[in-house]
């Protein structure tokens, strides 16, 4: 039977249907924004629309001879005060709800990430809507992983004027992997991506007419990637930036704040773009615990 994963992220839900092969059958992907908490409660509009969007993924992974059975959830599970308002909703769909640790996250990332680059070193960031997980490896062997709870989603709910000093304070952990000597950076996730494609049409590296055009596993130099920051940092009309991801424009800023600190103290020249992560993770793990069914 073929296997389907879905990654439950604080800004969007994520269908992958592969064969045994791991070869990818079916993507799908649902803008639901369970980050979005009301005083640390999941709202209910957004466990609704969530719910709506994991039964038509169950439909999807049927029609392509998969049987849905957990989700993987995030960041959005793990900071609110009610998943179990969600976990009862999904069992109507005898759905599982996995809620994953920080550590497990940034591990499945990295798992994914260099997978899909063919890459065995590599320190992995993936900027989400809750949380930014780092994870560095080398030679194929994880040495470190972290977690931070901050995201575009939870920097944008910051007031303007205490925004910059709270990015700086929620991602100081970043610090760690500052000053020393790093494989390639590998970002990961929807700012990060966005963010590197406005950078390469910046540097000339996409044509301003190919704005859409996929970003996977090209480099972005540093010296772009900092000056479109920077661009979007001062800018007061961010629609009109060559590249934008209009669906990310209300929490851009925010997003683009947070990824500057996490990367400004790195020893790097360049950033590897990455569309795979989590997603890609998961897939990896299933596919595993068929061949290795006790692992």
């Amino acid at each position: 039977m073929n296997l389907a994963v879905v990654d439950m992220g604080s800004n969007s839900l994520h269908l992958q249907v592969v064969n045994p092969a791991g070869q990818t059958l079916h993507q799908a992907r649902a803008g639901v924004r369970l980050g979005d908490l009301d005083q640390g409660r999941l709202l209910v509009q957004a466990m609704d629309a969530a719910t709506l969007a994991l039964s038509e993924f169950q439909e999807q992974s049927r029609a392509h001879g998969a049987e849905l059975r957990q989700i993987s959830a995030t960041a959005a599970l793990r900071d609110c005060s009610n998943p179990e308002d969600l976990a009862q909703r999904l069992g109507t769909l005898n759905l599982d709800l996995e809620v994953l640790s920080g550590a497990d996250e940034a591990k499945l990332i990295f798992l994914g990430a260099c997978a899909a680059l063919d890459l065995d070193s590599a320190l992995v960031i993936d900027l989400g809507g809750r949380s930014t997980e780092f994870a560095l490896g080398r030679r194929g062997k994880l040495e470190e992983v972290l977690s931070l709870s901050i995201g575009h989603i939870s920097a944008a709910q910051v007031p303007l004027p205490e925004r910059i000093a709270w990015c700086r304070e929620q991602m100081s952990g970043a610090s760690v992997f500052f000053a020393r000597d790093l494989p390639q950076v590998v970002l990961t996730a929807g700012t990060s991506l966005t963010v590197g494609r406005m950078a390469l049409i910046a540097d000339g590296a996409i044509p301003r007419e190919q704005s859409r055009s996929p970003v996977h596993g090209l480099c972005v130099p540093r010296s772009a990637m900092e000056f479109t920051l920077a661009q979007i940092l001062r800018s007061e009309n961010l629609s009109g930036l060559p590249g934008i991801d209009d669906r990310r424009i209300d929490t851009l800023h925010a997003g683009a704040l947070a990824l500057g600190c996490a990367v400004e103290g790195l020893i790097t020249d360049s950033f590897l773009l990455s569309r795979s992560a989590m997603r890609e993770g998961l897939v990896a793990r299933a596919l595993q615990r068929v061949l290795c069914p006790a692992s």
